[in-house]
């Protein structure tokens, strides 16, 4: 074997042992388990969400979530999932006179394919899949309340970037310890739904069966899928 091809051969280990001792050794990696709080808003685009929000106001959501590594797929590539919940509420009105609340709760599971780019810094794609509850409520004319829900699937895909802290925590013996930082944008689909309300019955027994009875009323199908921005803070252990 030549000098020449010898020394580009010894280059080319040495690359890759570099590139694997970046990804084992860069903060998010070495601590594979995380948890955390995430916050965005979604914008609703569809029509049928109208009635939920004022002025076309971008809808708050909020969550919790809890992560594990699964495997490192290559010298900077790693593989996680995660499992999360999610709350969002919408307020609005229809006809200008009947006021309209959505509390929208999603349960979701997602797998994550993390770049390890820098010990600090590591881009990231996301897909997510679930079902949320979707639970409506419209103040009738006489003061009193119609509510009512329905079950959705729905899912989001997304990228963004996560800044992972150093060992900050050394000095309490807690090695693996980061504080993390993610920015997320993407699109999550929701399955167009229908939504009927009635007037939820009396908690008294003799007060329900005295009741007139009344039957639901349609609000129609509603399209909840939005482009969101997902800003998470949280810890990996």
């Amino acid at each position: 074997m030549s000098p020449r091809i010898a020394s580009c051969l010894f280059f080319a280990a040495a690359t890759l042992a570099g590139s694997a001792a970046l990804a084992q050794t860069s903060n998010a990696a070495r601590s594979p388990w995380s948890v955390g709080a995430e916050v965005g808003p979604a914008w609703h685009h569809d029509g049928s969400y109208l009635p939920f929000v004022r002025n076309s106001a971008a809808t708050p959501v909020a969550g919790l979530f809890v992560g594990r590594d699964l495997a490192h797929l290559g010298p900077r590539l790693t593989l996680g999932a995660e499992l999360g919940w999610r709350t969002a509420n919408a307020q609005g009105n229809v006809r200008q006179a009947f006021a309209t609340t959505l509390t929208t709760h999603g349960v979701q599971a997602a797998l994550t394919l993390r770049v390890e780019l820098l010990s600090w810094l590591t881009p990231y794609a996301r897909v997510a899949g679930g079902a949320s509850y979707l639970d409506a409520s419209v103040e009738d004319g006489d003061g009193g309340t119609l509510s009512g829900g329905a079950w959705a699937p729905y899912g989001s895909a997304g990228g963004g970037v996560m800044l992972t802290s150093g060992r900050w925590f050394d000095g309490i013996g807690a090695h693996t310890l980061r504080v993390a930082v993610s920015v997320e944008g993407g699109y999550q689909y929701v399955a167009p739904t229908a939504i009927a309300v009635s007037q939820p019955a009396p908690a008294d027994e003799r007060a329900a069966s005295d009741r007139v009875a009344s039957q639901s009323t349609a609000l129609g199908t509603l399209d909840p899928s939005a482009a969101y921005l997902r800003v998470t803070v949280g810890f990996r252990f």
